[in-house]
C-alpha cells in the first residue's frame, strides 16, 4: 500500500514541475516619453537586441538588469536599465519539491516589467542630464527641489511608485529617486518637486516586483 502511494505521488509531481517551468524569452513593450520614434540597443548578459521605438520587443530573461541605449529620430539620445525581478512561479514550484531549480539555472524564473517607457528629453534640451541640488528642507520638513534650482539645472529623470504621488498645491510629492530600482526600494523617501519644473510626466514606467507602478518624471 505504501509503495503504491509513493508512485502516485512521483506520477503527480513530475507533469506538476513540467508546467511550472516558463519560456525563456518575455516581451517587452517599450516606447519613448515624448512619444517620439527612434531606436534602441537591449543588452543583458544572456544576448543583444535592436529594435525600433515604440515596439514590443521579445527578449531573453536573466538576472541582470537590461541595459539600454536609445535615440530618436532627431537625434537625442537616453540611457538607463530595467531591473530584473524574480517571477512567481519560482515560489510556487517549491510545492512541488523541485524548488525550481531548472528555471533557477537558466532565469527562466526571473522577468522584466512588461512595459517600459524610456525618459528623453525635450528636443530643446541639448545638454546632458545633471543632478540639481536638493534645497533646505520646507515647513513641513520635506527636502524639496525649487524651481528656481530645478531651472538652473540641465534636464533629468526621476522614479517614484504611482501610489506615493500626492498633488501638493503647485508642487508634486513623491518617493522620487534617480533609478527605477531607487522608487521601488525607497518607498519611504519622499521629496517635493515643483509642476513649473516638469517638462514631461508623470508618465508609467513599469512596475515593480510587488506590482506597485512606477512613473517617471522628466524635469529641469
Amino acid at each position: 500500500m505504501r509503495k503504491f502511494l509513493f508512485l502516485a505521488l512521483i506520477h503527480i509531481s513530475i507533469p506538476g514541475c513540467a508546467t511550472l517551468t516558463e519560456d525563456a524569452m518575455t516581451p517587452v513593450a517599450i516606447s519613448f516619453s515624448d512619444g517620439s520614434d527612434g531606436s534602441c540597443q537591449l543588452d543583458n548578459k544572456r544576448g543583444s537586441w535592436s529594435c525600433q521605438i515604440p515596439t514590443t520587443v521579445s527578449v531573453r530573461k536573466s538576472d541582470d538588469p537590461l541595459k539600454y541605449r536609445c535615440k530618436t529620430q532627431d537625434g537625442r539620445e537616453a540611457s538607463g536599465e530595467m531591473p530584473s525581478e524574480m517571477g512567481g512561479k519560482i515560489i510556487a514550484s517549491a510545492v512541488f519539491l523541485d524548488f525550481g531549480i531548472t528555471d533557477a539555472i537558466t532565469d527562466k524564473h526571473r522577468r522584466y516589467a512588461p512595459s517600459y517607457v524610456v525618459p528623453m528629453p525635450r528636443a530643446s534640451d541639448a545638454n546632458p542630464a545633471a543632478v540639481p541640488s536638493v534645497d533646505s528642507p520646507n515647513r513641513s520638513g520635506t527636502p524639496e527641489i525649487s524651481a528656481a534650482t530645478a531651472a538652473a539645472s540641465a534636464p533629468r529623470t526621476i522614479f517614484c511608485q504611482k501610489q506615493l504621488l500626492h498633488d501638493a498645491d503647485v508642487k508634486l510629492k513623491c518617493n522620487w529617486g534617480d533609478t527605477f530600482a531607487e522608487a521601488c526600494s525607497n518607498p519611504n523617501d519622499s521629496r517635493l518637486i515643483a509642476k513649473a519644473a516638469v517638462i514631461a510626466g508623470p508618465t508609467e514606467s513599469g512596475s515593480c516586483s510587488n506590482g506597485n507602478a512606477v512613473v517617471v518624471v522628466t524635469h529641469k
